[in-house]
């Protein structure tokens, strides 16, 4: 059985991580501080505030901790988009980190020529992710992923 090598550190609570653990062993709190725990939309974290009927097809966060103590998300989320050229949504139980908007990527073969044309943002001191595509509507393989700077960790991780 081969075993995956962990730089071993504590948080402020004490939870401490093992040098030589599998990530399959790990606590949920040693996973997710780690960047080793995936968590589901709609399964354990929820979509608010969504606008102009954007609906997630499938979507999984990862957050985790730098050796700072700051705390960072991973997110990628897949959806359709079918009116309008704006969409909107927020994480529930995320906080991006305040006074920065922080870029992120979205993709949409539907767009063509267009799919790079655009504003996109995890908008600072909350959860909320904007997007303007400029490309039209009706895209139906929306791609929305990055990597953002978070005030805390999030209320739905471990």
């Amino acid at each position: 059985m081969s075993k995956t090598i962990i730089k071993a550190y504590s948080d402020a609570a004490g939870v401490s991580v093992s040098t030589d653990k599998d990530p399959a062993n790990l606590s949920d709190s040693e996973a997710t501080m780690l960047g080793q725990k995936q968590y589901i939309v709609g399964t354990d974290l929820s979509l608010t505030n969504v606008f102009n009927s954007f609906s997630a097809t499938r979507g999984v966060c990862i957050p985790y901790k730098m050796q700072d103590g700051t705390w960072r998300l991973r997110f990628n989320i897949t959806g359709t988009q079918l009116a309008g050229n704006f969409f909107n949504f927020s994480f529930d139980g995320v906080t991006f980190k305040t006074g920065v908007d922080q870029g992120i990527e979205v993709s949409c073969p539907d767009l063509g020529a267009n799919q790079a044309v655009g504003d996109y943002k995890a908008t600072g001191g909350s959860g909320a992710i904007a997007g303007n595509t400029n490309g039209g509507s009706n895209m139906t393989n929306l791609r929305i992923f990055g990597d953002v700077e978070l005030d805390s960790k999030p209320t739905w991780a471990s």
